[in-house]
């Protein structure tokens, strides 16, 4: 059986799942999903939107900086990849950076072992018992994306004679 998994479980997932029954090697197809959902998720944020098309919310270290909401040194961004198999594929951020979901689903940071959060804004310690991070979905399929998967789905079936 394929697996095939996207955010939220959607009838898309269930369509392409039942698509690709019976193939046994599916690589190159997994590698072609797995390349464009990385450049993808790559270019949204280099771009500054979400997978809605709507401009992420501007974080207080860009607007204090002069920079790019959820782009400093490039890490997030250049973590994102893919991992494909005969039979799935995994995307987002492959690299161990623990405030990679905050960051794409949005949440309350709270301190763990002290009474208040510490940070610098504008050059200033700040001192807070918790932040609140706006969703900022980078990560997940936009409409663009189901086409293209649907788009890469149906090519790859017409090449393997399926």
């Amino acid at each position: 059986m394929v697996a095939v998994t996207t955010l939220g479980g959607t009838s898309l997932g269930r369509y392409l799942a039942g698509l690709l029954t019976g193939l046994n090697d599916l690589r190159p197809l997994m590698e072609d999903i797995g390349f464009n959902m990385k450049e993808n998720t790559r270019l949204r944020l280099s771009e500054g939107v979400d997978i809605y098309g709507e401009e992420f919310q501007t974080s207080f270290r860009a607007s204090d900086e002069g920079g790019q909401t959820l782009i400093d040194t490039g890490l997030l961004r250049n973590s994102i990849d893919y991992l494909a198999t005969k039979k799935s594929i995994e995307w987002g951020v492959t690299k161990a950076i623990p405030y990679a979901w905050i960051l794409n689903a949005g949440g309350i940071i709270k301190p763990k072992k002290k009474k208040f959060l510490r940070f610098k804004l504008g050059g200033v310690w700040q001192f807070r018992k918790f932040v609140v991070m706006p969703e900022r979905r980078f990560i997940g399929l936009s409409n663009e994306d189901q086409q293209m998967l649907l788009d890469l789905v149906y090519s790859f079936l017409s090449q393997s004679g399926a």
